[in-house]
């Protein structure tokens, strides 16, 4: 490091150089937007993934945060994948990344903007008793935009707890049952 002072006569000489650390420590730069990896609807969660030049770095990344809605999530610094998870079906989020070391934390990343699938609407079920069985048939709900792969179907047994009729919606063509 040096130093030289200057006014409007001009500029004066360098100082010697002096050194004063091994490396400079920096906060680190804005990385790069996460993208999404793909969506899990059993559990409403997206998995992301990330990268970060470490290369361009004169002080290691300790950690990431995540940030989507209301929470933040701090990441560990080895990873480069992480579930985003707990989703709200048909919304929109917007997820972005930081890396944060031992001088502070970079600027968030732009934004992912991921909206979560829609889940189908309940389906009206009309049951018709006859004298040995019961038919149940039902009309098929808005899909939300994604074709319905099957039905299930449950009954109340005398204990109150319910039951999956085993075979019966299977086909997303055929809309009612016998039992």
């Amino acid at each position: 490091m040096r130093a030289s002072a200057v006014n409007k006569n001009g500029e004066g000489a360098f100082s010697d150089p002096q050194v004063t650390a091994a490396y400079v420590l920096v906060p680190p730069l804005r990385g790069s937007t996460p993208e999404p990896i793909r969506f899990s609807h059993k559990v409403n969660s997206y998995r992301v993934r990330w990268t970060y030049n470490t290369k361009d770095l004169l002080t290691p990344v300790t950690s990431y945060t995540l940030k989507y809605s209301n929470v933040t999530k701090t990441v560990n610094y080895t990873l480069s994948e992480y579930p985003v998870v707990n989703l709200i079906p048909d919304k929109v989020y917007n997820i972005r990344l930081r890396a944060n070391n031992v001088c502070g934390s970079g600027k968030y990343s732009a934004p992912l903007v991921a909206k979560t699938p829609t889940v189908p609407k309940q389906a009206r079920v009309i049951m018709k008793t006859e004298k040995c069985h019961v038919v149940i048939m039902w009309a098929a709900p808005d899909n939300g935009g994604y074709n319905i792969t099957e039905y299930k179907v449950d009954i109340r047994g005398k204990s109150g707890e319910f039951y999956t009729v085993e075979g019966c919606g299977t086909d997303p063509s055929v809309r009612n049952c016998t039992v």
